[in-house]
């Protein structure tokens, strides 16, 4: 992948983020909540941790 198009791809993706959180702040309400945000990142691997946890 050359230079210019993983430049283009990270800008792709903090725009996304960027939607993501503006929409987070959007819907948190009151604005004393914390902002309702889910990345997502982390979840696969706890969610991994759990599901071995379970089979236990």
């Amino acid at each position: 992948m050359t230079q210019s198009r993983k430049q283009e791809q990270q800008a792709a993706e903090d725009a996304q983020q960027e939607d993501e959180l503006d929409e987070a702040l959007r819907e948190t309400f009151p604005a004393s909540d914390p902002v309702a945000v889910d990345t997502g990142k982390g979840d696969a691997k706890e969610g991994e941790r759990k599901g071995g946890d379970e089979r236990r």
